[in-house]
């Protein structure tokens, strides 16, 4: 599934270059395309090499070990420019570079809990109304997850 071009990819997009990585690398893609599968479905940071490696892999065509060596690489480049979007994400306690899983999951949970900063490429007034958009995506895609494991899960299973 590409997720690259939805509403929500192009605001991460927009995120990850205040970081300061840049749309050159092959990693940006699919850094873009898996945090987009972690806001879906949080649970994929727990098999992140199982599920949203290969889940990217096969979308673009490629390998699980080339999506995480691509994906380091741009996070790499992330650490290393250390901009003050990174220091309000991360923290400033943080002296190592996080591993690819937990820099996804602190990038979704700066998205999740409505911090969502980034400069905006369209006029000053409609960015109201694409954030409202763009939270509301997000519940909208977890409630749909969530009826899809409901519908799908084993019967014996409580939610």
């Amino acid at each position: 599934m590409i997720l690259y071009q939805t509403p929500m990819a192009g605001r991460i997009r927009r995120l990850l270059i205040q970081l300061g990585a840049t749309p050159n690398y092959i990693g940006y893609r699919y850094l873009v395309e898996a945090i987009c599968l972690s806001l879906v479905d949080p649970q994929n940071l727990e098999l992140i090499t199982k599920k949203i490696y290969l889940e990217v892999a096969t979308t673009y065509q490629t390998t699980g070990s080339a999506v995480e060596r691509n994906i380091r690489t741009v996070l790499e480049i992330i650490w290393r420019e250390q901009t003050p979007m990174l220091k309000k994400i991360i923290g400033n306690g943080i002296r190592n570079r996080p591993c690819i899983s937990q820099f996804i999951g602190y990038i979704c949970s700066w998205i999740e809990d409505g911090n969502i900063t980034v400069v905006p490429m369209q006029r000053p007034e409609d960015e109201i109304d694409e954030e409202a958009d763009f939270r509301e995506m997000v519940i909208n895609a977890k409630r749909a997850w969530y009826e899809y494991t409901r519908t799908h899960a084993n019967p014996d299973l409580k939610f």
